[in-house]
């Protein structure tokens, strides 16, 4: 028998995570199915420069949000080099006030984010998902 409350194996429990749905009671036990990361946000990331910094926007509903800022140097292959620049980005932009170095640029990408996880970061140009390797949450 599973607690929270009292249920039989095979019946419908509560395991106290709201990260997890569909709670069972299984061997005395009561497991949920985690639940799917939030939706990918939607390919409307732009950044508009000013002679003093740059807002980065998105027209995505407001929410919560991770802002990534990656780098390149003149020249270089393409690599994904991001790094989170803002965590929990409350509406649809944030500025960056920091200036790429001559011959660099920068690029921006956005994951949403809720209290179960974050978003992926969307893919590149050939459906191949982009790498997260310092995630904002």
């Amino acid at each position: 028998v599973c607690s929270n409350p009292n249920a039989a194996n095979g019946t419908t429990c509560n395991d106290g995570n709201a990260c997890t749905a569909g709670d069972v009671c299984t061997a005395a036990t009561c497991n949920g199915t985690p639940v799917p990361p939030p939706a990918v946000i939607n390919d409307s990331v732009r950044a508009d420069k000013t002679p003093t910094d740059t807002t980065i926007g998105w027209n995505d509903p407001p929410g919560s949000y991770g802002l990534y800022r990656g780098s390149m140097p003149d020249g270089s292959a393409w690599s994904y080099d991001q790094i989170c620049l803002s965590a929990g980005v409350a509406g649809n932009s944030a500025p960056d006030t920091d200036v790429p170095a001559p011959g660099q640029l920068f690029y921006y990408v956005v994951s949403r984010v809720d209290a179960c996880g974050e978003s992926s970061l969307g893919t590149n140009s050939a459906g191949v998902p982009r790498p997260n390797s310092s995630p904002c949450q």
